[in-house]
């Protein structure tokens, strides 16, 4: 997160120099997946990329037994999911799904 504080500083001799350190936060977050079936039962191994707005992959997930998969950390921003792989007998979904990493 970029600081948009304003720091004042006062020069009082020729040729001062004043530091200031300013520390901006990276904002990151996670994508969570959660896959169920027709009967809202849990899927898992469900495979997902996680991938950016170049569509290239920066993570790939995959669901647990409650049907939850969890992307790592990624910076703010937009990006896309895709289910790439799932159990027999279910269907793949290959749509990419936009999303957005943002602030509160």
């Amino acid at each position: 997160m970029i600081d948009t504080n304003k720091y004042e500083f006062g020069l009082t001799q020729n040729n001062q120099v004043i530091t200031k350190t300013v520390i901006n936060e990276l904002v990151e977050g996670t994508l969570k997946i959660i896959k169920v079936d027709e009967n809202s039962k849990p899927l898992a191994g469900v495979k997902c990329n996680i991938l950016d707005l170049d569509k290239k992959v920066i993570d790939t997930i995959v669901t647990d037994e409650n049907g939850v998969a969890v992307s790592k950390e990624i910076e703010k921003g937009r990006y896309y999911y895709q289910e790439i792989e799932a159990p027999e007998g279910i269907i793949v979904d290959s749509t990419m799904y936009e999303f957005e990493v943002e602030t509160d």
